[in-house]
C-alpha cells in the first residue's frame, strides 16, 4: 500500500517506500533515504545517481478488517476501513517525537 501511495505522487522518477520504525528515536526520512542510497541505486542497476526523500506516509495498523467476499457483492460496502495520512515533503524531516510517518517515500534521480 505504501509503495502505491508513494508512486501515485507523480514525481516521474524511480520510487521506493521504505518502512520507518515508529518506536523510540527513529531517524528522519531524509536520513533513511540517504542511508539506503546504495541499495536503491543497485535495485535500479545504477540508472540514476542520487536519492532523496520526497514524501512520508502513515498507515494505521489498527483498522477494521473487511469480510471475505466469496460472491460479487460487497458485504462491507460503505464502511470505514483503512486509515492513512500523507505528510507531504514535511514528513521527510519529521522530528522523532512520536510515531509520525511509518513509511518514507524515496526517489532515485539524476542530479
Amino acid at each position: 500500500m505504501a509503495q502505491s501511495y508513494c508512486t501515485s505522487q507523480g514525481v516521474g522518477e524511480w520510487v521506493f517506500a521504505i518502512r520507518r520504525n515508529c518506536i523510540g528515536k527513529s531517524p528522519r526520512c531524509n536520513s533513511i533515504c540517504l542511508e539506503q542510497r546504495e541499495n536503491i541505486l543497485k535495485a535500479i542497476n545504477g540508472q540514476r545517481n542520487s536519492v532523496a526523500c520526497f514524501d512520508a506516509y502513515h498507515v494505521r495498523k489498527q483498522h477494521a478488517r473487511l469480510r471475505v467476499d466469496s460472491s460479487n457483492t460487497q458485504p462491507d460496502a460503505g464502511k470505514v476501513n483503512m486509515i492513512t495520512y500523507g505528510y507531504g515533503s514535511k514528513g521527510c524531516s519529521w522530528r522523532p517525537n512520536h510515531c509520525g510517518p511509518n513509511y518514507c517515500c524515496c526517489k532515485a534521480f539524476n542530479s
